[in-house]
């Protein structure tokens, strides 16, 4: 693991000349400030005060300013900057003035749960399944609605018009010391995927925020926009990320963890598909449209994929949702069902949410949600406009 003495050498050796500190807010946006070389020790001992009224606006906590301090072991090189004038990037964690962490923080909250899964005996590695669009600009520079091809699931080039940026995108990707597993175009016309290899949880949830940035900035430079809505075009797929999990250890609670899922990922679907475009995604084409496990159908929320039984799917999080919030509303869940030694469901399986209005009503009488969140980041989430 990258530790602090490692940047600072890192960055001596190098002649890095800038160091751009990376945070999230609640609904996993990239926020970031840059500093130079110099401020890089204070940066490590004492943090970087923030305006958290910009970013956190309805936040309860005391005071508008807020401290984000970068974890070492986050640090990448920048490879679409000059390699003479070098560029890192780390990402922050957030604490309050006085010190303590920031309880709205989501990459705080999924370090948190991490603990309770190590307590209750699993040893789980996680990954994301990205789906995003790709569509040309105007003659202005904006982002228009036209696809950047007309290719379909896995097609070719010429069809395929992506796979020279998706190609690029994974190799940015790996000289930044990432893993991507496999890309390749999906159903829509301008659709692609990129899948990640699992890792720790936290790292995987640092790789999948990372990826957006990677995927517009690699867009841009082509001259295109790369789209992470739910459901960009009306008549085509829409774009999920589908969390995967895992287990190394533990197999046996496996059935347990599915049953957690199923009983409270119903109450998570707000945080998940969090826009009036998400509800549209699911329950079209083979978006989840039940809290249903499968071994072979995809339009179930949980799937276990046929060649890897120690693994399960989580199909509900859309490609624009917060990925430290998803794994650990997954992580919550599936403890949950561990520790309530929940049995798989039987019956028919319930129906998601049709509407914006539905899932808040699930979030905001949820029990499990009140004890495992803060009520700050429930809160943001149930005043999201209900239609676009």
């Amino acid at each position: 693991m990258t530790t602090r003495e490692d940047v600072l050498n890192y960055v001596e050796d190098e002649g890095v000349k800038f160091i751009r500190l990376g945070f999230y807010d609640l609904f996993g946006k990239q926020r970031n400030i840059s500093i130079m070389p110099r401020q890089l020790n204070r940066a490590f001992e004492k943090g970087v005060a923030i305006d958290a009224s910009q970013v956190f606006p309805n936040c309860t906590h005391e005071g508008t300013d807020l401290i984000i301090k970068p974890d070492p072991s986050t640090m990448v090189l920048l490879p679409w900057r000059s390699m003479e004038n070098g560029v890192i990037h780390m990402v922050c964690d957030l604490y309050t003035i006085d010190g303590q962490p920031f309880e709205a923080d989501t990459r705080r909250l999924l370090k948190q749960v991490l603990h309770d899964v190590d307590v209750a005996g699993l040893d789980l590695l996680m990954a994301a399944k990205n789906e995003f669009y790709l569509f040309e600009r105007d003659e202005n520079g904006l982002p228009t609605k036209k696809p950047f091809d007309h290719g379909g699931y896995m097609d070719v080039a010429p069809l395929d018009q992506g796979e020279n940026i998706r190609r690029e995108i994974c190799m940015i990707l790996e000289e930044m010391g990432l893993d991507p597993h496999k890309s390749y175009h999906q159903s829509g016309p301008g659709q692609n995927e990129i899948d990640f290899h699992f890792s720790d949880p936290l790292q995987a949830a640092d790789e999948a925020s990372l990826f957006k940035w990677v995927v517009r900035t690699t867009a841009n430079a082509n001259g295109l926009y790369a789209d992470f809505s739910a459901k960009p075009l009306e008549d085509e797929a829409g774009s999920s990320m589908h969390v995967q999990v895992r287990f190394v250890e533990g197999l046996e609670k496996k059935e347990a963890f599915i049953a957690g899922l199923l009983k409270y990922l119903p109450e998570m679907q707000l945080f998940m598909c969090s826009s009036p475009m998400s509800v549209k995604r699911l329950a079209s084409w083979n978006a989840p449209s039940f809290f249903d496990v499968s071994d072979t159908k995809r339009n179930v929320m949980v799937r276990i994929p046929p060649l890897a039984k120690d693994v399960i799917e989580v199909r509900l999080p859309d490609s624009l949702s917060n990925p430290y919030l998803n794994f650990t509303l997954v992580l919550i869940a599936g403890l949950q069902g561990i520790q309530e030694n929940l049995d798989l469901p039987e019956g028919e399986p319930l129906a998601v949410a049709a509407s914006l209005k539905e899932a808040k009503d699930l979030a905001r009488n949820s029990k499990l949600l009140a004890d495992s969140i803060h009520e700050d980041i429930l809160n943001a989430y149930l005043a999201v406009e209900e239609e676009c």
